[in-house]
């Protein structure tokens, strides 16, 4: 957010605050004192602006016509690459201007001895960038820059072929299961190794056309599922490989609308923040100027008219004379224009994947376009979103074939794809996969149950699984664990009865877990030290076999992420039953201090659901008994009412878990929404600290009076 003229004054150094009362011939007096200086500039500034934007010169109004249409603030470099750079005032240096005021080099360097324009440094998720600003107070002073339509210049035509767009959110869907089922150590920490890129690209919804491709920065649209994923904060690494975050399985939960919002406010929401990795990953010119002109002028086109690619990119040049500095001169001198090959692609490439516009082609073979449905939307031109499809059910064969319809529930398709092996997909636009004793054994490994499977198969499915599926199903379960292999960590003794002999010293007898055989038994794994040690005391010299500890192994921020849940989860369960032991309140320090302040929110509402869930199964039913719509209402504006008026409510509350009801007074905080059920904040008097109550969970609420 921009700061204040006074503000922008404050910061200036004397010297600067010297150079803008000479530049615009004040009063001040011989050597000032820096508070003078300010008051002085920002008085005559904000009373003599207007006068002061007439004088300028054409070139001098362009600049800051093109800050203002910025909104105020653009990059450092960006703006002294089109308007002229800006030399300090530093007259102790030979190399400096006496006077740079007096014969200002550029329109930028006039504007920024005039104290229109400041520089500031901001924190952004690539590091420290330096932009040039308008004090927000002269900002609302300053007129609108008024543009022309882009509509006259649009050339209509009719469509004679469309390309079919492809399923963003059902290959986001299949980008993150592919990580969640496989170990995938990325090349660099970041990209998916050719054999994964292949595996990837047979099941997305238009598979790309790998054929010479050797790396994921050449593999067309795989490469922007990638950025979606890793910009929205839905992978990361843990450990060595990489994995879905809390953030990514929390998305795989919601509805499409919402999980569609989510992709568009990470691109091109979230741009502004994301150039860097976006250039990372090679995709087309998308800088906040072209991006920007792109989607105020593609809210211009009336959904579902097509229009010539070629007329659209003209008019936008036509109206946005600045894109024409993003192409350096020597590139120009080769006929290059990036403003129009970035305006391009974006249209053909990255718009068109998230089916903001339809693509298409006329009689003449010209590439043309329309605004869709989704993409007014997403452009705020509609308020209502257009209808998803439904979700489709699983169908499951006799032959354990599983059949999936082109739209199913994410979290169900994660799943599956974790316990069936990929068959191919249906002309029809589905894809179908097979259980096998393999798949489910492999699934069984990875840390799902039998039981999650066959209710994963009936709730997604059409209907109840045959006596004889369950039972196969259960069978190749239980064959799976006939076998076992594990490392373990073995004592052998030469004679047998030197390990009797041992199995008779109680710290050395505590450490054994499984005899093996008369010369051999397992050790304890946590015990291994300690049982060393206590036969060096007892004069032994056992020769020590152990591979060396690894050391310094990275979590990764991922692997934070996820320590830091089962943590908090349990020092949560102490709601519900008497924990045997109680966690260092540190640890949690400990972990929140590698992830992002977003990553522990989004850490918190897990947390929370997993833990309302938990008491309702232990109250003895599958859910907590849900209250009538209308009672959240109505006690949403009597709890909104007391924290307007800081007045302390009297509720009766339901404790999860125990079932019990208790009467409290509470100073309400404020109201949070997770996941669409609403939350109190608040301080309670019977516990006499900070406390979290569901409003669906109070039965009644007014406001207290002593």
């Amino acid at each position: 957010m921009n700061l204040a003229l006074n503000d922008h004054l404050q910061a200036s150094t004397w010297r600067r605050l010297w150079a803008i009362s000479k530049t615009l011939d004040l009063k001040v007096g011989h050597k000032p004192a820096k508070e003078a200086l300010v008051r002085a500039i920002a008085q005559f500034l904000q009373r003599r602006l207007a006068r002061i934007v007439e004088s300028l010169s054409n070139e001098e109004r362009k600049a800051l016509q093109a800050l203002i249409a910025a909104g105020g603030r653009m990059p450092l470099a960006q703006f002294t690459g089109r308007f002229g750079p800006i030399r300090p005032y530093r007259p102790w240096r030979r190399d400096s201007p006496h006077h740079p005021w007096r014969k200002p080099i550029s329109p930028a360097e006039s504007l920024w001895y005039k104290g229109l324009i400041f520089q500031v440094t901001c924190k952004t998720p690539q590091g420290l960038e330096d932009l040039i600003v308008i004090p927000s107070d002269l900002l609302t002073l300053l007129p609108e820059v008024e543009k022309p339509p882009i509509t006259p210049s649009l050339r209509e035509v009719a469509p004679f072929s469309s390309h079919s767009a492809p399923d963003i959110l059902q290959d986001a869907v299949l980008f993150l299961s592919l990580l969640h089922r496989t170990d995938i150590s990325p090349l660099k920490g970041r990209w998916l190794p050719l054999r994964a890129l292949r595996e990837l690209n047979r099941r997305l919804s238009v598979s790309e056309d790998l054929r010479g491709v050797r790396s994921e920065l050449k593999a067309g649209r795989l490469p922007f599922i990638h950025f979606l994923c890793e910009a929205g904060g839905f992978v990361a690494l843990t450990g060595p490989f990489l994995k879905p975050t809390l953030k990514g399985w929390s998305w795989l939960g919601l509805g499409p609308e919402e999980q569609l919002k989510a992709l568009w406010e990470t691109w091109p929401g979230g741009m502004a923040h994301l150039q860097e990795l976006w250039s990372r990953y090679r995709l087309p010119e998308a800088g906040p100027p072209l991006i920007g002109a792109l989607l105020t002028h593609l809210k211009e086109c009336p959904p579902g008219r097509w229009f010539t690619l070629s007329s659209f990119i003209e008019g936008i040049l036509a109206i946005e004379e600045g894109l024409g500095g993003l192409t350096p001169w020597w590139e120009r001198d080769e006929g290059v224009d990036r403003a129009v090959e970035g305006l391009s692609e974006l249209l053909e490439g990255p718009l068109f994947w998230m089916g903001a516009v339809e693509r298409g082609s006329n009689s003449e073979g010209e590439s043309i376009f329309c605004l869709s449905p989704r993409g007014a939307w997403l452009l705020g031109l509609s308020e209502e979103a257009p209808p998803f499809p439904a979700f489709e059910p699983l169908v499951l064969r006799p032959d354990f074939t599983v059949e999936v319809p082109p739209h199913v529930c994410p979290i169900s398709l994660v799943n599956l794809e974790a316990c069936a092996e990929w068959v191919g997909k249906d002309p029809s636009g589905g894809r179908r996969y097979r259980l096998t004793a393999e798949s489910v054994n492999r699934a069984l490994e990875r840390g799902m149950d039998i039981e999650e499977i066959l209710d994963l198969l009936e709730r997604e499915g059409q209907g109840r699984l045959s006596e004889a599926q369950v039972e196969a199903l259960r069978r190749w379960a239980e064959e799976g664990q006939r076998l076992t292999v594990r490392r373990l960590t073995v004592l052998e003794a030469k004679e047998a009865s030197l390990l009797e002999q041992l199995a008779r010293r109680k710290r050395v007898r505590e450490a054994f877990r499984r005899t093996l055989s008369p010369r051999a038994v397992a050790l304890d794994e946590g015990r291994v030290k300690q049982t060393v040690r206590e036969l060096r005391r007892l004069g032994f010299h056992p020769r020590v076999l152990l591979p060396p500890e690894e050391r310094g192994r990275l979590r990764g921020r991922g692997g934070a992420a996820y320590l830091w849940v089962a943590a908090r989860l349990y020092f949560g369960l102490a709601r519900l039953l008497p924990l045997p032991l109680r966690l260092p309140a540190s640890l949690l320090d400990d972990l929140g201090a590698e992830m992002t302040p977003e990553e522990i929110s989004f850490a918190e509402d897990v947390v929370e659901e997993i833990l309302s869930r938990l008491g309702d199964l232990i109250d003895g039913r599958a859910s907590y008994p849900r209250r009538p719509a209308g009672d959240v209402g109505s006690l949403l504006p009597i709890i909104e009412r007391a924290i307007a008026e800081e007045r302390p409510l009297e509720i009766t509350y339901i404790t999860a878990g125990r079932g019990e009801r208790t009467h409290r007074v509470v100073e309400p905080y404020r109201i949070e929404w997770r996941r669409s059920v609403p939350y109190l904040i608040a301080y309670c008097h019977l516990r006499e600290e900070e406390r979290v109550f569901r409003v669906d969970r109070i039965e009644e609420a007014r406001i207290y009076t002593t």
